[in-house]
């Protein structure tokens, strides 16, 4: 029901590199996100913490994914 919702939110159709998107993403929650927009976040992080720490979230969405057997 939320992919529904997230995909019919006008933020949605936002490029990634956009100002207001790059001010909406404290708003951005990124253990839901979807793996994509997770990807974008990691490939345009502005430092190695920040990407650091989007990894490690990553990684858990995978261990987590793996453990109880669904699609990461």
């Amino acid at each position: 029901m939320i992919d529904s919702i997230v995909s019919s939110h006008p933020f949605s159709t936002l490029s990634p590199d956009s100002d207001l998107a790059i001010l909406l993403l404290d708003l951005a929650d990124v253990t839901i996100m979807s793996a994509s927009n997770l990807e974008c976040l990691i490939a345009s992080s502005p430092s190695n913490e920040i990407r650091a720490y989007l990894h490690g979230v990553r990684d858990m969405r995978l261990s987590i994914a793996a453990c109880l057997g669904t699609p990461a």
